[in-house]
């Protein structure tokens, strides 16, 4: 069994396991769990950083000049700008169409690598009513040098589902991974290693289709 220590609305408490999965980043920042009477001891953080995104939703009309157009505000139809100039103080921005909006306004999500400044907000918005930012460390800083992944498997029956993030993180890494440990944790619980690392799974799978 694995005893889960943890801190709720009603005070401290603890549950007790056969299984655990570890499902939040597993680094400095990002998560605050200890792992305690293992051996080998298992490191509450692994190395590695994580990359910031910051999310600006601004409630107001678009510059349409900053993007370099000559087109007028209301004959400019773009609703997604990308961009894979570093320089630029935006990644990305896009248009929000809610129902009830004022005539020529629009809600204009912005991401970027560092929150806007005041001078960035007036070169890229005439005016606005509303900004909201949204600061996350969205998916690991792949730079050298380069580390290897963490373990899927912690312990025994204790496992890592983030482990997967610094092999390739997407949202659809997360699913497959979730999968995987859930596959993987039912056939060790029942013994079932002759379904574990198959290496011609792939070649019979093709085969069956």
């Amino acid at each position: 069994f694995y005893e889960v220590n943890y801190v709720g609305e009603a005070g401290a408490a603890h549950s007790m396991y056969d299984i655990v999965v570890v499902a939040t980043p597993l680094h400095q920042g990002m998560s605050d769990i200890n792992f305690s009477g293992f051996s080998p001891a298992i490191p509450s953080h692994f190395p590695g950083r994580y990359h910031q995104t910051v999310a600006t939703l601004v409630h107001g009309l678009l510059n349409v000049s900053y993007l370099g157009t000559t087109e007028k505000p209301e004959n400019f139809f773009v609703s997604d700008v990308l961009t894979l100039d570093k320089a630029s103080e935006i990644h990305s921005l896009g248009s929000l169409n809610p129902v009830k909006i004022p005539k020529g306004y629009s809600y204009s999500p912005a991401s970027q690598p560092k929150p806007l400044s005041q001078k960035n907000l007036q070169q890229i918005f005439l005016s606005w009513d509303s900004i909201s930012e949204k600061r996350w460390l969205a998916y690991p800083s792949y730079s050298p040098p380069h580390r290897r992944t963490p373990p899927f498997i912690l312990h025994d029956r204790l496992y890592y589902l983030n482990a997967v993030e610094w092999a390739a993180s997407a949202m659809e890494m997360s699913a497959i991974s979730a999968r995987n440990l859930a596959l993987l944790a039912h056939h060790r619980w029942y013994e079932q290693t002759g379904k574990i690392d198959q290496e011609d799974l792939h070649t019979r799978l093709k085969g069956e289709l």
